[in-house]
């Protein structure tokens, strides 16, 4: 992100990709997003979510797999 002066931020992975995706998916711990970056991404029409991204275990691994089916329309 710094090769691009972009700020290393979860939002800054956002405004690059806001024009191709629906949906985003941020770590419940990430607290870094604004009322303003939430608003930005409704106007972009692009659903952010948030659940715990870490995958230490297989099972981490199933468990967000779930959430993204469950919880968009790729399934």
């Amino acid at each position: 992100m710094k090769a691009c002066n972009k700020k290393p931020c979860s939002f800054s992975v956002f405004e690059m990709y806001k024009e191709i995706i629906d949906v985003f998916i941020i770590d419940e711990l990430d607290n870094t997003w604004s009322e303003k970056d939430f608003k930005t991404a409704k106007e972009a029409n692009v659903k952010v979510l948030k659940t715990d991204t870490i995958m230490k275990t297989k099972e981490d691994s199933i468990n967000l797999a779930s959430f993204i089916l469950k919880n968009t329309d790729l399934h």
